[in-house]
């Protein structure tokens, strides 16, 4: 990975707490560009090989590589700016990415983290709804088994919970149980 730094602000949430509705809606703002590890994963080619790979990989619940997931970050930045999409000035909003200690460590010399929003949501039973829905609405094949969803809440609190104290200094939390537009105004509030 090059040495280049960018500021960022990192959304963390178990699936279901809104980071990427939340993080889609700041990204579209003037100076933010919003960075979805799911979105660039689901983005891939289903017949390539590495698209089959998280087909296989995400049906399950489970996480890629970290390696893997690094690589396809550094090359989408890459692809990003290249296309006029990404401009150095930007602040990132970073949703999925890093997901874990490992990641955060070596992504540390390519991110200035500003903040990390913490959307907090303490009922799993909303998060399995809020997942369910987004299911039937965007039509979305990884989140259609409960399972898997469940699989998926367990590996965030064990391997991206941790990230709260890497990142002690710099997180606040937000509750995410509440409307859409309340956790927006709190977050705006908080970045502006």
């Amino acid at each position: 990975m090059g040495k280049k730094s960018w500021k960022a602000i990192l959304f963390l949430g178990a699936p279901g707490s809104g980071k990427g509705t939340q993080g889609k809606w700041f990204g579209e703002k003037n100076g933010f560009f919003h960075c979805s590890s799911g979105d660039m994963m689901r983005s891939l080619d289903s017949e390539s090989d590495l698209g089959k790979e998280f087909s296989r990989i995400s049906s399950s619940g489970s996480l890629l590589s970290d390696d893997w997931t690094l690589r396809l970050w550094q090359d989408m930045m890459i692809k990003w700016e290249k296309e006029g999409k990404l401009k150095s000035s930007d602040c990132l909003i970073l949703d999925g990415i890093p997901r874990n200690l490992k990641q955060a460590e070596l992504l540390k010399e390519h991110l200035e983290v500003l903040k990390v929003i913490h959307l907090s949501c303490s009922h799993k039973d909303e998060l399995v709804r809020r997942i369910s829905q987004r299911m039937l609405e965007e039509e979305r094949k990884d989140d259609a088994d409960l399972k898997v969803i469940e699989k998926r809440i367990q590996i965030y609190e064990e391997l991206t919970m941790p990230l709260l104290h890497f990142y002690s200094d710099s997180v606040v939390e937000i509750n995410a149980l509440r409307k859409i537009e309340e956790v927006r105004e709190e977050i705006t509030k908080l970045i502006n």
